[in-house]
C-alpha cells in the first residue's frame, strides 16, 4: 500500500472512531443564539434533560425563512416538529411523559445561511382535582391543566367566563394523543369525558384569536355513569350530548343479548361499543333508515364492569331518544 493510501485510510479510520462532538446543553430560561451556513439539513444541536409531566416551550426568531425546530429521544428519534411559521420564526411545545435526555435542533432547509434566536422555557401547568374550579387569565398562547385519570372514571370538563368568550379545550392522555375536545361560540363544555388509561392526563385551553383576554373558570367534575344493572335505561342524545356512556357488571361462561331500541330521531347512525378494562368485546352499528330495534348477542370472558359508549353521529338538530336494555340469554342459546 502506498503511503498517500496509508495515509488516507488511517484519517478516515480516526474519522469513524472519534466520538461526535459533545453538544451544548440547555437549561430552563436559557436563550441562545447562533449562525447556520448556507445548504438545506444544515443545524445546530442542544441537548436537555427532562422530567415528566413538564411541558417545555422552545421558541425560534432567525433570518432563515426555512427553519425549524426538530426534538429527538436520547435514541436518536424525531418525536416532534416545530414547523416554521412564514415569518421565520417557528415554536415547539414538548409535554413531557418519560423523565431523560432530549436533543433539541434548529434545522435550516433554505438555501441560504443565518442567524437564530432560541429561547427554552417551562410552561406553568395548574392542577385539576375533581369538583375544586380553577380561575384564570385568559391569554393569547394556550394555558395549561393536568389530572390523574384511571381507567374508566368517567367526567364532566368546562371552561366559563360567564358567556364572554368562545374558547376551545383538548384533552390529551398520558402518551400525548388527543382524546377529546370542545369547541363553542361561548363556555365549551364536554359533557362525557371516558378516561381510558391511567396516568396524567392534559388539557389545553385556548382561544381562537390572540386578542381575547379575561378570566375563564376551569371545572374538572367526576361523575358516575348510567348503570344496567338495575334495569333499562333510557337516553337522550342531541348536539350538546353526542355521546353517552353506561355500565353494566357481567360474569364469563354467559352469553347476554344487547338491544338498543329507537324511541325518537331521524337518520340515526349509531355506533355501540363495550370495553373490559383496555378489551374491546362487542360493537354494534346501526342506522334508524334500516332499524327500529337492534340486538346483540355477546359473552364476555372476565367477571367484572362493561363501559358502554352510545354515540349518535348524525344527530345534528332535535334529539335521538333510545331504550338500552341487556339481558342474559338462556343457557345453549
Amino acid at each position: 500500500m502506498s503511503l498517500s493510501r496509508l495515509l488516507i485510510s488511517l484519517a478516515v479510520l480516526f474519522c469513524l472512531a472519534a466520538p461526535a462532538a459533545a453538544q451544548p446543553g440547555l437549561t430552563v430560561g436559557d436563550t441562545v443564539e447562533g449562525e447556520l451556513l448556507a445548504g438545506a439539513g444544515t443545524s445546530a444541536a442542544y441537548r436537555f434533560t427532562a422530567r415528566a409531566r413538564d411541558i417545555l416551550r422552545f421558541e425560534l426568531t432567525s433570518t432563515l425563512p426555512d427553519a425549524q425546530l426538530e426534538l429527538y429521544n436520547a435514541k436518536g428519534f424525531l418525536i416532534n416538529i416545530g414547523y416554521g411559521d412564514g415569518q421565520n420564526g417557528a415554536s415547539l411545545v414538548f409535554i413531557v411523559y418519560a423523565d431523560g435526555d432530549y436533543t433539541i435542533k434548529v434545522v435550516n432547509y433554505g438555501q441560504g445561511g443565518g442567524s437564530y434566536r432560541l429561547s427554552f422555557a417551562q410552561e406553568a401547568v395548574q392542577p385539576l382535582v375533581p369538583n375544586q374550579p380553577v380561575t384564570v387569565e385568559m391569554r393569547a398562547r394556550p394555558l395549561y391543566f393536568m389530572f390523574e385519570g384511571r381507567r374508566d372514571q368517567l367526567f364532566t370538563l368546562s371552561a366559563s367566563s360567564g358567556g364572554q368568550m368562545d374558547t376551545r379545550l383538548d384533552v390529551l392522555n398520558p402518551t400525548g394523543s388527543q382524546v377529546a375536545y370542545a369547541y363553542s361560540e361561548v363556555d365549551p363544555v364536554l359533557p362525557r369525558l371516558l378516561v381510558r388509561e391511567d396516568g396524567p392526563h392534559t388539557v389545553l385551553l385556548y382561544p381562537p384569536s390572540d386578542d381575547l383576554s379575561g378570566p375563564v373558570t376551569v371545572l374538572l367534575r367526576q361523575i358516575e355513569p348510567l348503570s344496567l344493572d338495575a334495569g333499562p335505561q333510557t337516553i337522550t342524545l342531541n348536539r350538546e350530548l353526542q355521546t353517552e356512556v353506561l355500565s353494566l357488571n357481567v360474569a364469563p361462561g354467559i352469553r347476554y343479548r344487547m338491544t338498543v331500541t329507537v324511541l325518537g330521531g331521524v337518520g340515526v347512525d349509531l355506533a355501540v361499543f363495550m370495553f373490559q378494562g383496555d378489551r374491546l368485546i362487542a360493537r354494534l352499528n346501526a342506522t334508524a333508515d334500516a332499524m327500529q330495534t337492534a340486538a346483540l348477542d355477546f359473552a364476555p370472558r372476565s367477571t367484572g364492569e362493561t363501559v358502554i359508549t352510545v354515540r349518535d353521529y348524525a344527530v345534528r338538530d332535535g334529539e335521538t331518544r333510545l331504550l338500552i336494555a341487556v339481558e342474559p340469554l338462556p343457557r345453549g342459546n
